[in-house]
């Protein structure tokens, strides 16, 4: 039983230190992206991080403050005001990165999943 012990916690600390050095590629991999002018490890030209507790959707352009007369993806704001996003055909293409809450958004409704 303790020889059983000691291989399961050698494989774990393996493990661990697999996950570890995969974070750190991954970062850096990112962190050299942003260096050369690109946003991430999937290269977007524009990344929204917002933290709100809201859906998102999409309407016609023209409806918040500084959004373009396409149509266009929104959200409420933290004083439930509409928050202009980004343009329906920048999600779409994948131009823009949406992230609430650190989560990545991909699903908005009246709008395809953005290309990858």
């Amino acid at each position: 039983m303790d020889n059983y012990s000691k291989v399961s916690n050698e494989r774990s600390k393996e493990r661990l230190k697999e996950r570890r050095e995969r974070r750190e590629c991954a970062k850096e991999r990112e962190e050299n992206a942003d260096k050369a002018g690109k946003t991430g490890s999937n290269q977007y030209q524009k990344k929204v991080n917002l933290e709100l507790n809201t859906n998102f959707w999409r309407s016609k352009g023209g409806q918040a403050t500084n959004a373009p007369a396409a149509d266009c993806v929104y959200c409420y704001d933290n004083q439930h005001t509409i928050m202009f996003v980004c343009t329906v055909q920048q999600f779409e293409q994948g131009k823009v990165a949406v992230y609430n809450k650190k989560k990545r958004i991909t699903t908005v409704a009246g709008c395809k999943p953005p290309q990858r």
